[in-house]
């Protein structure tokens, strides 16, 4: 035992002893030897390290700027596919379909920066344009529309905007058959009755506008969908340039488009633009008159929602004030008496809806209403004559103008029984409709009230009152309060 306590003990001395000859860098004799000359200059951050492994990854753009050069010297002599290969080659575009879907690094990792073979530079920008300028002049606009969407990714502020959106405005011509602008003339006058019955306007015959039949033939078209290819080069010019030149012109085209081949919706959704974001357009006064126009094209009747109404209203009454010299001021005004009549159309309407439950208050609101806001249309005397027949007390708080008028149309009751007329029938009133028919009619016919129950007062409830006018939102609710 004491023999294994003295083995432990001498162990445990050399132990210290060898740890103790360890050079500690904190120690003053380490202190004392470190050379005065050494710096810290090796050591660097993380923003320093990022800086440096991007600048190692630089390569030398000499091979570029040398096939670039090659690559001008083809195209001014004309040899536009050899100056097509050696502007991709400048621009680290030269591999092939295998290589550009990198499969890969897809499925391994993620594609990163160090795989480019050639970073974003002047050069790289300048030789994208002139790939594309090659495929353009070789009439392949598909490809050459891809080149300058991609010139457009990688550089928006490129400095060759102008002659990239001048170039995508002339391919968009070209794949919709080079139409003109629409203009005011080909607009017609709205059926207010049915919308969708109006002559659309001149009706162009746009090439090839089957989407779904692939192009094998023209190399000059995409293999799918030519107009949809041709409306989006037309949005990248007003995306990527909105104060250039061409960008009104480019919504102008799209809205033409659309409201050519009917899609009234879109061509009001581009023409409000154009009217919002370019005040000065030469095409602004034409937007304002075909925003109108397709706005009441969007109209589905009285019996639809009304809010395109509205907005064509509105947008009419807009034009008039701020064109007041405009050509086609005749046909708007006349537009907007047609259009008062068709809102009076829309509260009668509901008039014969309520008619049909049986519910003099609503009906009576709604008559009142149409006195109050169509005086001087057919169906304000329509609406006086039903409350005439319905009773003061359903007229009684209109104007004493109107009372006095509603009350001259009340007939006497007479006990004489009138013969039918052989006659002719007259003609039906070309402004009355008729009542439509539905399947549970007889469900609203009229029925002797229910007896009312007696309450005491101490059972009855005492009614609560909204902060608002419920009876706006759901007509015949609160009938009394209007009246």
């Amino acid at each position: 035992m004491r023999l294994g306590a003295v083995l432990v003990g001498l162990v445990f001395v050399s132990g210290c002893q060898t740890l103790s000859n360890i050079n500690n860098p904190f120690t003053s004799d380490s202190l004392a030897e470190r050379p005065e000359d050494e710096s810290i200059d090796h050591i660097r951050g993380p923003l320093q390290r990022t800086l440096h492994s991007k600048q190692s990854a630089e390569v030398d753009n000499s091979v570029f700027q040398a096939n670039y050069e090659q690559g001008k010297q083809h195209f001014d002599s004309g040899e536009l596919e050899r100056a097509e290969e050696q502007f991709k080659i400048a621009a680290g575009e030269n591999r092939n379909w295998l290589q550009r879907a990198n499969f890969g690094s897809r499925l391994l990792r993620r594609r990163s920066d160090k795989d480019d073979v050639q970073p974003k530079t002047r050069l790289r920008e300048d030789a994208l344009f002139m790939i594309a300028e090659t495929q353009f002049a070789q009439e392949r606009y598909a490809k050459a529309q891809d080149s300058y969407v991609l010139l457009l990714k990688e550089y928006p502020s490129t400095a060759h905007l102008d002659e990239t959106t001048q170039r995508l405005f002339t391919i968009a011509k070209n794949w919709l058959g080079s139409p003109e602008f629409v203009t005011t003339s080909e607009v017609q006058q709205v059926n207010l009755e049915d919308p969708r019955s109006t002559p659309p306007a001149e009706q162009a015959e746009f090439p090839h506008s089957a989407i779904l039949v692939p192009n094998f033939r023209d190399r000059s078209r995409p293999v799918f969908d030519t107009p949809g290819r041709a409306l989006q080069a037309l949005r990248e010019i007003w995306l990527n340039d909105p104060t250039g030149p061409l960008a009104d012109d480019a919504l102008m085209l799209t809205a033409t488009y659309h409201l050519r081949t009917g899609d009234f919706p879109q061509a009001d959704r581009f023409l409000t633009m154009l009217r919002d974001e370019y005040p000065d357009s030469p095409h602004l006064q034409t937007a304002f008159v075909l925003g109108s126009h397709v706005k009441l094209m969007s109209y589905q009747g009285a019996a639809y929602d009304g809010t395109k109404l509205n907005d064509a209203v509105e947008l009419k009454e807009s034009t008039l004030r701020l064109f007041p010299e405009l050509p086609e001021r005749a046909l708007l005004e006349s537009e907007l008496a047609r259009i008062e009549v068709d809102r009076a159309a829309r509260d009668w309407e509901r008039v014969i809806f309520y008619q049909k439950k049986n519910k003099p208050k609503s009906i009576a609101v709604y008559c009142r209403e149409i006195i109050k806001d169509y005086p001087q249309s057919p169906y304000a005397t329509q609406a006086r004559a039903l409350l005439a027949e319905l009773g003061p007390e359903y007229f009684r708080r209109l104007p004493v103008e109107e009372r006095q008028r509603i009350e001259g149309m009340q007939q006497p009751t007479t006990t004489e029984i009138v013969e039918p007329s052989t006659s002719a029938e007259p003609e039906p009133d070309p402004i009355s409709r008729p009542p439509r028919a539905f399947p549970f009619d007889n469900r609203y016919e009229e029925l002797p009230p229910p007896a009312e129950e007696l309450v005491p007062e101490s059972q009855q409830r005492t009614p609560r009152r909204l902060p608002f006018n419920i009876g706006r939102l759901l007509p015949g609710r609160d009938e009394e309060s209007t009246q």
